[in-house]
């Protein structure tokens, strides 16, 4: 299990075509709020933020970002680009196999998602 899968899988668990801001910001602050939170720090312990900045930045979540969007794992096709997609094959891929990238941590990682869809979601 690694930082990436976990982020990957948190997304993933929004659901298949669910819609979320592209706002990095509220991305960024959404996850730092989860990874303070106790029932979820060992999840993020290797996931750092800035805290000298304006907002919670993280490379690693960025990075994330940008691989799936690249990957078309998640799309912006909305006229005006305010929101990511999550693609049906990126749900049904970490949905089918979550027990590769997180044993025993897939129910945990699917309240996560919840968390932060309710968060960043439409």
């Amino acid at each position: 299990m690694n930082n990436s899968d976990i982020i990957y899988g948190i997304f993933a668990f929004f659901g298949e075509n669910q819609e979320f801001t592209t706002e990095r910001i509220r991305i960024h602050n959404a996850f730092y709020k989860l990874a303070e939170d106790n029932e979820f720090k060992g999840l993020f312990s290797d996931i750092t933020f800035s805290t000298s900045e304006e907002y919670h930045k993280s490379v690693e979540i960025d990075q994330c970002i940008d691989n799936l969007i690249l990957s078309r794992l998640i799309t912006a096709n909305n006229p005006d680009l305010v929101k990511y997609q999550i693609s049906p094959g990126f749900y049904k891929y970490y949905h089918d196999n979550a027990e590769k990238f997180f044993p025993e941590k897939r129910e945990l990682v699917k309240k996560i998602s919840k968390n932060l869809y309710s968060l960043v979601g439409k």
